[in-house]
């Protein structure tokens, strides 16, 4: 059920379909697209008899650090579902069960309205999102990482991915243990063949500058639609872990100068 707020034009005495209150859900989804810039699709099914103009939709949650807002307006018609795409604005990382809503101002033929929704969120993004957020957040307070380049010899032999980590000016030791492959690239694994998963085996103690280790990749299928149509395969995961215990996953994205590399290093590795 959805709560509905504001001013609604007064329904005559046996309201008809066309004055009812809009039914609305909404689910919070990720298409593949969305992960490497951190943004979210609400996706809204207009469940009632007739259409429903959206103006502005707002997801609001204690696990965020501010609300994320779509307003650029659209129609759904009845029994339509409609893709309303938010950035990621961050996690509060609050303790807490979070509290989570999605806001709407409508129109509808009763006139203007409020609507809100607890949205569905049936793959577990806002969880996924918010946690990768909190631990990048306790990583920041250890040490920065980086990919900091890529060395290329002889391109018939495995390029090396350069991973950094700078000290914040703590104490907090931090490892970053391993690399897991993507759509253009493996890591090697200990007896030097294409794998999911590499080591990385970077550690900063506490006292230390700084840390760097090198991450031996290969092409992952030598495909040039893969690189033509790629949108992921320089978004590097990593498995970290900071003292304490505390362990999750690190995203890092290849800079345009990186990326440029890598792409370079896979077309030659590839003889494309």
């Amino acid at each position: 059920m959805v709560t509905l707020t504001g001013c609604v034009a007064a329904a005559p005495a046996q309201p008809s379909a066309s004055t009812s209150e809009p039914r609305v859900s909404v689910a919070l989804v990720q298409n593949r697209s969305d992960a490497p810039v951190r943004r979210l699709q609400l996706r809204v099914t207009n469940e009632s008899a007739e259409e429903l103009r959206i103006r502005t939709a707002t997801l609001e949650s204690t696990a965020l650090a501010a609300p994320a807002v779509w307003e650029k307006g659209t129609t759904v018609p009845a029994g339509a579902t409609r893709d309303l795409p938010v950035q990621f604005p961050g996690a509060s990382c609050a303790d807490g069960e979070p509290q989570t809503v999605v806001r709407m101002e409508v129109e509808t033929a009763a006139g203007p309205a409020t609507v809100e929704v607890p949205p569905a969120d049936p793959n577990e993004r806002m969880p996924l999102l918010t946690e990768t957020d909190c631990f990048a957040q306790d990583v920041a307070a250890a040490g920065r990482v980086s990919l900091a380049g890529l060395r290329v010899g002889d391109p018939s032999e495995p390029a090396k991915l350069e991973v950094r980590v700078e000290s914040a000016g703590g104490d907090t030791d931090l490892r970053v243990d391993s690399m897991e492959s993507t759509v253009l690239f493996n890591p090697l694994d200990a007896s030097g063949a294409p794998s999911a998963s590499g080591e990385v085996g970077l550690e900063l103690r506490g006292g230390d500058a700084e840390a760097t280790a090198l991450v031996p990749i290969v092409p992952n299928r030598c495909d040039p639609h893969a690189l033509a149509e790629d949108k992921v395969g320089t978004l590097f995961v990593f498995a970290a872990e900071v003292e304490g215990g505390r362990s999750g996953e690190l995203r890092l994205q290849a800079s345009p100068e990186l990326r440029a590399d890598l792409y370079e290093y896979f077309t030659r590795a590839c003889g494309l």
